[in-house]
C-alpha cells in the first residue's frame, strides 16, 4: 500500500481506494510507502486521518511496528 495517488487517494496492491467514509480529502497528510504489510497482520488507519493516531505515526519503527498482529483484532464493525 502506498498514499498517495494524483487525487489524493490510498493505493492498495496498485489499485487506488474510494473511501467515501473518510472526513476529507486527501486520504493522508504523509506520503508513504509503497510498503508490504506481513502475513497475519493489519495496518490501522481512522477515518477522520488528518487527527488520527494509527499505523501512519508509527512508520519510522519499520513495518512491523507500524502493523498489527490480527490476532490482536477483537472486533468488526460493518458500516455498510
Amino acid at each position: 500500500m502506498e498514499c498517495c495517488d494524483d487525487r489524493g487517494r490510498m493505493v492498495l496492491d496498485g489499485q487506488p481506494l474510494e473511501e467515501p467514509y473518510i472526513k476529507e480529502p486527501p486520504a493522508s497528510y504523509s506520503r508513504f510507502g509503497p510498503l508490504t504489510v506481513p502475513q497475519g497482520r493489519v495496518w490501522v488507519q481512522g477515518d477522520n486521518r488528518h487527527v488520527s493516531m494509527d499505523s501512519r505515526a508509527y512508520q519510522e519503527g519499520g513495518v512491523e511496528n507500524t502493523t498489527l498482529p490480527t490476532s490482536d483484532v477483537v472486533g468488526v464493525v460493518d458500516m455498510g
